[in-house]
């Protein structure tokens, strides 16, 4: 038996408020990954976290579309370009303010989940390269240079300081 659109409706509205609520919970924990980015046990842990939450967005989303692809033919439009925006100017109250209202939440917290992960993208890669920095560094105080003399014998080059990075 297939849902009429009313039930259709109701379960569709139901899971973008639930998209909402994953959304939503997934900000904090990338305010907490952006803080443990020296922790490496604490990120583990916060990432591991973060995979859970995004395979349960990813699931519901795929309802999401499915549904979205069932209604979008049942009010015989085209499914491409079909946003909550532009369903919820399809069809009747109060299912359209459901749906406009969780879809503009929806919207801000996918951007404010953007610039997180963007900015935790940038503090983590210039972490590595901090970490890759001074890892060259030790390992180049750790073999002695050697260059070889007009008289073709090896002499050892004394070490003297360094910096980390030529961008101080």
């Amino acid at each position: 038996m297939h849902p009429t659109k009313i039930e259709l409706l109701e379960r569709f509205a139901r899971v973008v408020e639930e998209a909402v609520g994953l959304h939503a919970r997934m900000y904090p924990i990338l305010q907490r990954e952006q803080a443990a980015v020296t922790d490496r046990d604490a990120l583990s842990r916060i990432l591991a976290e973060k995979e859970k939450l995004i395979t349960r967005i990813q699931d519901l989303e795929k309802r999401r579309a499915e549904m979205l692809a069932a209604l979008a033919e049942i009010l015989k439009c085209p499914r491409e370009g079909l946003t909550l925006a532009r369903l919820s100017r399809r069809i009747d109250e109060p299912h359209a303010s459901r749906i406009r209202s969780a879809g503009e939440k929806l919207s801000q917290l996918v951007r404010r989940i953007q610039e997180a992960n963007r900015r935790n993208r940038y503090l983590i890669e210039r972490h590595l390269q901090l970490v890759q920095e001074t890892i060259a560094f030790i390992e180049s105080r750790r073999k002695p240079h050697q260059v070889y003399h007009r008289t073709g014998e090896v002499r050892r080059l004394q070490t003297t300081g360094g910096v980390f990075s030529g961008k101080i």
